[in-house]
C-alpha cells in the first residue's frame, strides 16, 4: 500500500493479488517431495535389500551346503564360489578340512573292517574246535587234545593280534612319549639273533658291526627288529642266508637287514606298510600273517624319528634299511 502526490490532492493506491495459486504450488511441490522422498527410500530398500542378498548368496548356499553333511554323505562338499575372494578361501578351506575328515573317518572304517576281519578266522576256527569236542571231544582223547592245541595257539593269535591292534591305536593318537634308555644296539642284535638260532637251527644268520651305544626304547626296538628278520624268514628257504648289518656315523646309526628270499614286486613295495596289507597270496606261496607288522614297525621308526628304506627284486631278495638320529 502506497501513498501518491498528484496535482489535485492526494490519492492512495491500493494493490490486491491473488496468492491461492503460490499455496497451491507450494502444496503441490510438499507433495511431491514426499512422494519422491518415499520412493526412492523404497528403492533404495529394494536395491540394498538385493543386493544384500546377492552378497549373502554364496554364504547362505554355503551354510546350506554344510548343514548338509554328516556321516552318511561325507564325501560331498560345498561349492565354492566362482570369484576369486575370501568366501572362496573360505571354502577351500572348509573343503580340505572335510577331505582331511573323510579321509580318516574312511581310514577308521577300513581299520574296523578289516580288524573284524581278521578276528573271524580265529573265532570261526575256534567254534569249529568247540563243536568238533562237542561231538568228538568227550570220547576221543586225540580229538580232545589236538582242540585244545589248535584252540589255544588261535587264542594267542587272537591275544597277539589285540595286542597290535591296541599299538597301533595308540600311535594314531601321534603319542611319542616312550620311555627311553642307555642300550647298546650291537649287544640287543646279538641277544636276538642268538634266540632266533635256538628256534630255527637250520637257519643261517650273521650279524657284521661293532659295539653302538643308543638312547631308544629297548622293547620296542627289539620288537621291530623281530618283525623284519619274521619277515625275512617267512619268505626265505631254509638254505638262505639272513644278514644284519650295524653301521654308525657322528650323527645317525642304522641296521641294515638283507634277504635272499623272494622279493617284493614293485607295485607292492609302496604299500607294504599300510595296515593289514599282504603281498598277492599266489606269490608268497600262500605264507601270510595278518598284515600289521610292517605298519607297526613303520610307527615304532615313526616313535623314534627315524626313516625306513627298502630295495627288493623278486627272486633275489630283499634289503631293508632303517636309519635313527644320534
Amino acid at each position: 500500500e502506497d501513498k501518491i502526490l498528484l496535482e489535485n490532492g492526494i490519492y492512495e493506491l491500493i494493490v490486491i493479488k491473488d496468492l491461492s495459486i503460490f499455496s497451491f504450488l507450494n502444496t503441490v511441490t510438499l507433495v511431491n517431495l514426499v512422494i519422491v522422498s518415499v520412493l526412492g527410500i523404497f528403492i533404495s530398500y529394494m536395491i540394498g535389500n538385493y543386493m544384500a542378498k546377492e552378497s549373502f548368496a554364496p554364504i547362505i548356499e554355503m551354510t546350506k551346503s554344510a548343514s548338509k553333511i554328516g556321516a552318511e554323505n561325507i564325501h560331498d562338499r560345498i561349492i565354492e564360489p566362482e570369484v576369486d575372494d575370501e568366501l572362496k578361501e573360505l571354502a577351500v578351506t572348509f573343503n580340505a578340512l572335510l577331505e582331511r575328515l573323510d579321509e580318516a573317518y574312511m581310514k577308521q572304517s577300513r581299520f574296523v573292517a578289516d580288524a573284524s576281519h581278521e578276528l573271524r578266522t580265529p573265532i570261526t576256527v575256534i567254534k569249529g574246535y568247540v563243536d568238533m569236542l562237542d561231538r568228538w571231544g568227550k570220547d576221543n582223547e586225540e580229538v580232545l587234545n589236538e582242540s585244545i592245541s589248535s584252540i589255544q595257539n588261535e587264542v594267542a593269535n587272537m591275544s597277539e593280534l589285540v595286542e597290535n591292534l591296541l599299538f597301533i591305536a595308540r600311535s594314531d593318537k601321534n603319542d611319542k612319549k616312550i620311555e627311553k634308555e642307555n642300550f647298546d644296539l650291537y649287544e640287543l642284535l646279538t641277544e636276538i639273533i642268538k634266540e632266533y638260532k635256538l628256534s630255527y637251527k637250520e637257519r643261517y644268520f650273521e650279524l657284521y658291526g661293532k659295539s653302538t651305544e643308543v638312547y631308544q626304547n629297548k622293547r620296542l626296538i627289539k620288537q621291530l627288529f623281530r618283525i623284519f628278520i619274521d619277515n625275512s624268514i617267512k619268505f626265505t628257504e631254509k638254505e638262505d642266508s639272513i644278514r644284519l648289518y650295524l653301521e654308525s656315523t657322528k650323527t645317525s646309526y642304522s641296521v641294515i637287514i638283507e634277504d635272499e628270499g623272494e622279493g617284493i614286486p614293485k607295485e607292492d613295495l609302496d604299500k607294504i606298510f599300510l595296515r593289514f596289507y599282504t603281498v598277492d597270496k599266489a606269490r608268497t606261496k600262500g605264507k601270510h600273517g595278518s598284515g600289521l607288522g610292517l605298519s607297526i614297525a613303520r610307527s615304532i621308526v615313526d616313535a623314534h624319528n627315524g626313516e625306513i628304506t627298502i630295495k627288493s627284486n623278486l627272486d633275489v631278495g630283499t634289503v631293508i634299511k632303517v636309519e635313527f638320529p644320534i
